[in-house]
């Protein structure tokens, strides 16, 4: 017995071919499959969407660590420049 998923008449049906009914050439729909074909349509999509909420995390991230180290080595080299001038001018 052969099992193949096709559309008949607006549903997914689990088409089986065997040869007593096959023999007038009319394909049978045994198995309404409908809804699991939807749900796995859904829980694909939702992966997808996933999958696109972890990589903006991920750039979230890298951005995030990029803004500190900017921050820190921004700090050095300010200190550096206090301590070259003669410290902290009072104004």
């Amino acid at each position: 017995m052969v099992t193949i998923d096709a559309r008949h008449s607006g549903r997914i049906c689990k088409r089986r071919s065997c040869r007593t009914k096959a023999r007038a050439g009319m394909p049978t729909c045994d198995d309404d499959i409908t809804e699991r074909k939807q749900a796995e349509t859904e829980r694909e999509k939702l992966e997808e969407q996933l999958r696109a909420s972890q990589k903006m995390e991920a750039i979230g991230n890298l951005a995030g660590a990029l803004r500190t180290t900017f921050n820190n080595l921004l700090s050095v080299i300010l200190c550096c420049r206090r301590f070259r001038n003669g410290g902290v001018r009072e104004e």
